[in-house]
């Protein structure tokens, strides 16, 4: 009998331990806000994949420090001058990082961004910043990408979405538009 319990506590631990290692590698559904990298604002993380404001060009160096190593950047080219006192591709190249640009406004987000993400996350699995100007943008695409690339329910997204960023009632309103 004694041996009976046994193997039931192991079969036990093996099964729970499966889930601990299945949750702790699920790819999204934890972003968390992250304070302490300077020159970057609104930033948090899913995992490898991170979500922030336009970084400075010392933000860009300190991402790089934190182990990101691809930029994907959806501000546009007029936004880029006329808001960013540096050359960011430059700088990220400099840096050794790959830089992508997925380049649209805020209120025309739609499925053709979220597919446009998807390929470029599909490249590659190195740890990857999404950035626009505020991050704004960054959690509507995401919220896009999640239900229809990750079949993520359609609140649920919305929720991942959030915590990526989107905060604009307008950009959620347009989000929602496109959730299957």
């Amino acid at each position: 009998m004694m041996r009976i319990g046994r193997w039931m506590v192991l079969v036990g631990m093996v099964v729970i331990g499966g889930c601990v290692v299945t949750s702790k590698n699920a790819s999204f559904g934890e972003a968390q806000g992250i304070e302490d990298i300077s020159g970057v604002r609104n930033l948090s993380r899913d995992g490898d994949i991170w979500f922030a404001g336009q970084p400075t060009e010392e933000g860009l160096g300190n991402l790089k420090n934190a182990g990101i190593s691809r930029i994907v950047n959806f501000r546009t080219d007029a936004e880029m001058v006329d808001a960013v006192g540096f050359d960011e591709i430059g700088v990220v190249g400099k840096l050794g990082m790959t830089y992508e640009s997925i380049p649209f406004r805020g209120n025309t987000v739609d499925v053709e961004h979220a597919d446009a993400l998807a390929k470029a996350l599909s490249r590659s699995t190195e740890p990857t910043l999404l950035h626009c100007g505020s991050s704004n943008r960054v959690g509507a695409v995401w919220a896009i990408y999640l239900n229809y690339h990750k079949n993520v329910a359609s609140e649920e997204a919305i929720r991942l979405g959030r915590l990526a960023g989107m905060t604009s009632s307008a950009v959620e309103d347009r989000v929602r538009q496109h959730l299957k």
